[in-house]
């Protein structure tokens, strides 16, 4: 690996906690989304410093293709970011749908006062025009 690879490497690595760490400060993201893309712009700095870890997890493993290392560790980072947010999609709706029978129910208590108060004020339209006579 170049010289250059690896700076570039370890500043894409920075920019990227520097850019999560900007972005949970803006509550556009929480702490427990960040974890991966940490994790992710770590391990980017890591195997920007020492590059001969690639090789040593692809011998480690048994895989020929160093490269392809990569592409491994990227894929299961990958499908942990999907999980989490599938699990948090599933929050959502639960809380969508106990909010939305909420708000069934309100607007239904809503219409028998709504119902109630008519009817009051019919009798007392009632009770003036009776007094006025």
């Amino acid at each position: 690996m170049s010289i250059l690879i690896q700076i570039a490497a370890v500043l894409i690595g920075l920019a990227m906690i520097l850019w999560v760490l900007d972005t949970m400060k803006k509550k556009k993201l929480n702490e427990a989304q960040s974890i991966f893309w940490l994790i992710g712009a770590v391990g980017i700095i890591i195997l920007g410093i020492f590059p001969q870890l690639l090789s040593w997890m692809a011998g480690l493993l048994g895989i020929w293709w160093e490269p392809a290392i990569l592409l491994f560790f990227l894929i299961i980072l990958l499908l942990f970011i999907t999980f989490n947010h599938t699990r948090e999609i599933s929050v959502l709706l639960n809380q969508l749908t106990e909010l939305s029978m909420q708000i069934a129910l309100l607007k239904h208590d809503n219409e028998k006062l709504r119902k109630k108060l008519d009817g009051l004020d019919e009798d007392e339209e009632k009770h003036e025009y009776i007094n006025l006579q």
